[in-house]
């Protein structure tokens, strides 16, 4: 065997044994990043909610009540505290303001599954013209104050089939400190609860000012679609 051939197989060693490397770290970070979610229930970092249609909203076309989320002192995404208020909306345009003579502390039925967070809910929205409520709106609000809704669209998102059905948003729903969006009756399967959900686009301001670490809540939520 020449030098060059010699080279050569040395070369070609080299270059199997980094291919070799490289597959079985990409194969560990696959293994390590694998996240497995509820049946129905998928991840909402890439998904825009669509715009409310029809908006604005019309005397025959609005939502009747809000659903206030209040994460009150430090967030910390293992310990959610949220204050849930509920109230109706005042029968005027824009039919986005809350009636606060009428707020309450939210009482909405309780999940009849296992929550995740703190945030998931049972809306016990129902049949189009029938005597529940058909769209609400959920408004959350943060508190911390190094802790803020993305600016960039992703204050709020879905990735799942129903979450994109089941959630739009309109303008002005969304500010630096709070955002309001709507939740509305769909019914994927006649007869079975509709199961979707909704993610909270928040930023963290950490101690360089121009640094910053998104993060994604991704609560839960039942909209019953039973009949």
């Amino acid at each position: 065997m020449n030098r060059m051939q010699s080279f050569l197989l040395a070369a070609v060693a080299l270059l199997v044994g980094v291919v070799a490397a490289a597959s079985f770290n990409i194969f560990r970070l696959r293994e390590q990043s694998t996240v497995t979610f509820r049946p129905g229930i998928m991840s909402t970092e890439a998904n825009l909610l669509a715009d409310c249609n029809p908006f604005p909203f019309t005397a025959t076309h609005h939502p009747t009540e809000m659903i206030q989320i209040e994460l009150p002192g430090t967030f910390d995404p293992k310990d959610l505290r949220p204050v849930m208020t509920q109230m109706s909306i005042i029968n005027a345009p824009p039919w986005t303001n809350p009636d606060l003579g009428s707020a309450q502390p939210y009482s909405g039925p309780p999940t009849n599954w296992t929550p995740k967070t703190k945030l998931d809910m049972n809306l016990d929205l129902g049949p189009q013209g029938g005597p529940k409520r058909t769209m609400v709106l959920i408004k959350v609000i943060v508190r911390d104050p190094a802790v803020t809704f993305r600016t960039d669209g992703f204050a709020i998102t879905t990735g799942d089939v129903n979450g994109r059905k089941m959630f739009c948003k309109f303008d002005g729903g969304y500010q630096q400190k709070e955002a309001t969006f709507v939740a509305f009756y769909y019914k994927a399967t006649p007869n079975k609860p509709t199961m979707g959900s909704y993610g909270l686009g928040l930023v963290f301001q950490d101690i360089d000012p121009g640094y910053i670490l998104p993060i994604f809540v991704d609560p839960e939520v039942q909209n019953n679609g039973i009949d």
